[in-house]
């Protein structure tokens, strides 16, 4: 199936919150432990089970992102965590409209994944909402469909391909969102003048022509535009029987340069000390930090 040449796009503008991006850092490193099913589906092996998976995996993906790169204040989300690691869900309802917005955006992309439609969700980041065409970060998730076959089954080694799975997608899954906190914790803090859109792309061999979720209007397919220099990382990828989910960010990264050096050490474990310097993590709260490899 192709992408659609019309990008649905729905665009708020948001103003930067006081709030330091340091404290935020301090905030996150605070410890805290909740079990996978508080905020997962305890297994994924049902077609719901796994949508009600992705829905939840894009909430914290996009909320972790959100509260980092400190668009949104902090009254606007709910703290939690996965096996130690702190984890910030954007709030459905809280005091900031742009969160609400936000979240708005969120619900109109679940309606899109529970048809089968979308093919790329992109959380778009501008520094000057007056030329659209150039951004400053954009970070895109990308979804395929499946027929039910556990696609990791093909690691198994004990005939249980469905408890294989399960361990598979928990370790995919803490390795992507470990590599989102990594990656926006280096990066540069925003200016006031910063504003977040959504953009979705379809499926149009699935899509009818007149679809639009709950939010969003149709606009030509235009690319975001990164300035030269800008970084290109995988972040992972995670796969259930029915619902496969990956996500690719870009970024200015300010002093960081070098994107197949930088690539190729988050990938592998043995360049953790080179990629924490590059990435400045070292000077965020004075202790040492630990890079995971994704693949």
């Amino acid at each position: 199936m192709c992408s659609s040449d019309l990008l649905r796009v729905a665009e708020a503008s948001t103003g930067m919150t006081s709030t330091p991006q340091r404290v935020r850092l301090d905030v996150l490193g605070q410890k805290m432990q909740t079990s996978w099913s508080k905020i997962f589906p305890n297994k994924v092996d049902s077609k719901l089970k796994s949508f009600q998976f992705t829905k939840k995996l894009l909430t914290v993906a996009v909320s972790n992102i959100a509260y980092i790169r400190d668009i949104f204040p902090e009254e606007a989300f709910a703290n939690k965590s996965l096996d130690k690691m702190p984890l910030k869900i954007l709030k459905q309802h809280s005091e900031c409209e742009d969160a609400v917005i936000a979240a708005s955006w969120l619900l109109g992309a679940f309606e899109v994944i529970e048809k089968e439609y979308l093919k790329e969700l992109m959380l778009v980041i501008y520094l000057d909402p007056s030329t659209p065409d150039e951004v400053h970060e954009v970070y895109t998730f990308r979804f395929s469909y499946k027929d039910g076959e556990a696609a990791c089954e093909l690691g198994r080694q004990d005939g249980q391909g469905r408890d294989v799975c399960q361990e598979s997608i928990k370790k995919s899954t803490t390795t992507l969102l470990r590599t989102v906190l990594v990656l926006t914790q280096g990066l540069p803090p925003l200016p006031d003048s910063a504003t977040v859109s959504m953009k979705l792309t379809y499926y149009d061999a699935v899509t009818p022509q007149d679809y639009e979720p709950r939010g969003f209007v149709p606009t030509e397919l235009v690319r975001p535009r990164l300035p030269a220099g800008a970084l290109t990382l995988q972040c992972g990828q995670v796969v259930t029987a029915y619902h496969g989910l990956g996500l690719e960010a870009a970024a200015v990264t300010g002093e960081v340069t070098g994107q197949e050096v930088l690539d190729r050490e988050v990938r592998r474990a043995q360049g953790e000390k080179e990629v924490t310097e590059r990435l400045g993590l070292q000077d965020l709260r004075h202790r040492q930090w630990t890079v995971q490899a994704t693949c």
